[in-house]
Formats: C-alpha cells, sequence, structure tokens
C-alpha cells in the first residue's frame, strides 16, 4: 500500500508544481468552449477522492462536505476561489491523502 500512497502523493506533487506559476485569475480563468477551469479541476481531485474513498464507504469525508458538493462531477464553477481559498485547497490537497493512509 505505501507504493501506492507514495505514487499518489508524488502526483498530487506534480499537479501542485504545474499550477504553481498560475495567478488566481489564470486559475478561475473558464476558456471559451469550456464550463469549467483549472481550480475547479484541482479542487475536483479532492471531491473525487473523498467521494470514492469515503462517502461511497459510509465514513464521514475529512473535508467539509460543502467543498465535495460544489466540485463533484456534474458541477461547475459557480463562484470565483480567492488565493485565501486556494492556499487551503493547496493544503488539504496534500494532507488528505495523509489522513486516508492513516
Amino acid at each position: 500500500m505505501d507504493n501506492h500512497f507514495g505514487r499518489l502523493r508524488k502526483t498530487r506533487n506534480v499537479v501542485l508544481k504545474l499550477i504553481s506559476d498560475l495567478s488566481v485569475e489564470q486559475l478561475n480563468k473558464v476558456p471559451a468552449g469550456f464550463n469549467n477551469n483549472i481550480v475547479w479541476n484541482f479542487a475536483h481531485l479532492m471531491a473525487s477522492q473523498q467521494g470514492l474513498c469515503y462517502i461511497r464507504a459510509g465514513v464521514k469525508p475529512v473535508i467539509d462536505e460543502q467543498h465535495i458538493n460544489s466540485y463533484k462531477g456534474g458541477t461547475k464553477p459557480e463562484k470565483t476561489v480567492t488565493t485565501e481559498e486556494l492556499e487551503n485547497m493547496k493544503t488539504l490537497f496534500l494532507s488528505t491523502i495523509d489522513q486516508l493512509e492513516k
């Protein structure tokens, strides 16, 4: 199992690196012809993991269910994510893996 969590952490660190040079405005921009943006896709990764690993197992998720509901499949960006919210998401992006491993 350690190998699986290690790969998941590496993948998430690559995602964090890919978005690190983008501004909050760039992350929030919905390109023409698309229904979502980069920050929605970023948050969707966590929401999906929480849904699959906790909710479907009948266990309380470790992140706020409102966050999960805002970024689950079938949703789209409803508001602009602030810098503070983004920083919180970045922290949760890695800490949710630690929590799942425990």
